[in-house]
């Protein structure tokens, strides 16, 4: 009888740790993703950035009749961006 309450609650004891590992894998797997995410957002911010900055300073050089850095032939496309 006793044998048999030690193994029924070791069968329990091993279900919740593998309930529990599995919940981490699946925690784990979801924050890699996330991040994942957060880092394409952040290099497509970036990207529209810099082709915003690019405009800006090729306006700025227009009006005050300097040559701009950049010719507008280097800026992407919207196909490109």
């Amino acid at each position: 009888m006793h044998a048999e309450r030690e193994a029924f609650l070791h069968g329990i004891a091993m279900r919740r740790r593998t309930d529990i590992e599995e919940r981490h894998t699946s925690e784990r797997t979801n924050f890699i993703e996330f991040t994942n995410d957060l880092v394409v957002i952040a290099a497509n911010a970036i990207k529209q950035f810099s082709i915003r900055l690019r405009c800006i300073e090729a306006i700025y050089a227009f009006d005050v009749g300097l040559e701009p850095r950049h010719s507008f032939s280097t800026l992407p496309t919207r196909d490109e961006s």
